[in-house]
């Protein structure tokens, strides 16, 4: 079984879910209008988290509207949940284009990462504190 995840910002693809169950992360938005150095942060720590290989990264600022570049050939296509996980706009933006674009193929973060292995998300979230671009208070 083929499965996707679409998230929005970098670190989403740990904080809600574990990378290691998909084949391919595409992740939307590096940048952000408030924080000039925040992509060039992001894009790095992304080049040494050690599931890279799977990312496909779509550069896009916060706050773009953009229509998703690719079909995505999957059994499942997993996304944030329709309220954003905590209401973030970004995500439920995602969560909706998601499901307007593929329809019964999308699965939705059910806000629970218990199945990544913790050496797995404490590495990632070394990496994106390195970089400083970790955006969770946990």
């Amino acid at each position: 079984m083929k499965k996707i995840l679409v998230v929005a910002h970098p670190d989403d693809e740990i904080l809600w879910f574990n990378p290691y169950d998909f084949d391919k992360i595409y992740i939307c938005f590096c940048g952000r209008s408030d924080k000039q150095d925040f992509k060039r942060r992001r894009l790095s720590a992304v080049g040494e988290l050690p599931y890279r290989d799977k990312i496909i990264l779509l550069g896009f600022n916060e706050g773009d509207n953009f229509c998703f570049p690719y079909e995505l050939n999957a059994d499942e296509i997993w996304t944030h949940n329709s309220n954003g996980e905590y209401g973030h706009k970004h995500h439920i933006q995602i969560n909706k284009m998601m499901h307007n674009l593929f329809g019964n193929k999308v699965r939705e973060s059910n806000m629970d990462n218990t199945n990544c292995k913790e050496d797995w998300f404490l590495k990632a979230k070394e990496v994106y504190l390195k970089n400083g671009c970790w955006t969770w208070k946990k």
